[in-house]
């Protein structure tokens, strides 16, 4: 599994989730789900 989290300043925090298979020697995404919430306002 990994994850991977992209920050758009002022906007939204995307972070996506993957699910690998090792096939044949390298590795495969198999699955991929995602989530994003509000960039905090506070925030510079």
């Amino acid at each position: 599994m990994a994850k991977a989290e992209i920050t758009i300043p002022g906007w939204r925090i995307f972070t996506d989730y993957f699910l690998l298979l090792k096939y044949e020697g390298s590795w495969k995404i198999v699955q991929k789900s995602y989530t994003w919430r509000e960039y905090p306002k506070d925030s510079k």
